[in-house]
């Protein structure tokens, strides 16, 4: 792919950003890649490398929720390629290409099977561009389309299945601030608390005046845009988005018993 480019470099297209911006309201914690440094249609800033793993059980049905999002929105976003691999009923994987508006491809909008070094290229990520093809060293016309990522993030959530990577839709900043594991101290009426969550939707809570001693293990899940605490006695919603240099605000509904309000800041 060293020979794709010749021209502008260095610049992510609209479109990219827009798709960028999509994914990071859909799925806040996903990693994606655009520009590289090789002669390539990422130098070109016409591509985008989402790193979603073909074998991962919980990742792989977050990318299929994002290409069916990205097929049924393909006339507004007019994208050109995505490459990524699947897995046959004996378990083999195969790499696939779906082309929409990119040339000589095959059908647009079916999957067709590349060569074994495209499927080993990418297992760990789902690819899509704006690529033109070779000889051509300008964006296409649709490379600057925006406008698309409030539709496209609603459709990839209402593709995605539920409890699916959810430490990829989770908050940012749910877990890590900076270099350092986040806790978080929750206040109430009645009490006060210090929260600590891990990837697989595990949340410990201690007394805040105690040292760490788990008191209650719960659950934590997204509900819409809302992230969710299920305890033994009780459920929180906190709202979204977490900032941790500032409070966030939600609400506690004991199973038995009246509303509580709550306060959530990052522990010291």
């Amino acid at each position: 792919m060293s020979d794709e480019w010749t021209g502008n470099k260095g610049v992510e297209c609209p479109a990219v950003k827009e798709l960028k911006l999509a994914l990071k309201m859909a799925v806040p914690n996903i990693w994606v890649a655009t520009i590289a440094g090789e002669e390539s249609r990422h130098t070109a800033g016409l591509a985008m490398d989402v790193m979603l793993h073909s074998q991962s059980p919980a990742q792989k049905p977050v990318a299929d929720a994002i290409i069916d999002a990205l097929v049924s929105l393909a006339p507004q976003i007019g994208w050109y390629d995505l490459i990524y691999v699947d897995w046959d009923i004996d378990g083999m994987a195969f790499g696939f290409q779906m082309p929409y508006l990119s040339r000589d491809k095959g059908t647009p909008l079916e999957k067709h099977r590349t060569d074994a070094g495209t499927t080993s290229d990418h297992k760990n990520h789902l690819h899509i561009d704006w690529w033109p093809g070779k000889g051509i060293n300008k964006w296409p016309a649709t490379a600057n389309n925006s406008g698309f990522s409030t539709a496209l993030a609603n459709a990839i959530l209402a593709n995605a299945p539920s409890g699916a990577a959810r430490d990829l839709f989770a908050p940012r900043g749910l877990f890590m601030t900076g270099w350092k594991e986040a806790k978080w101290e929750v206040t109430t009426e009645a009490a006060s608390w210090i929260y600590h969550f891990d990837h697989d939707g595990g949340v410990d809570r201690r007394a805040s005046k105690t040292p760490w001693k788990v008191a209650e293990r719960g659950h934590w899940d997204m509900d819409g845009a809302k992230l969710k605490l299920i305890w033994k006695d009780s459920v929180e919603f906190w709202n979204t988005p977490i900032d941790p240099s500032k409070q966030l605000h939600g609400e506690v509904r004991p199973y038995q018993g009246g509303l509580h309000w709550l306060v959530v800041k990052k522990a010291k």
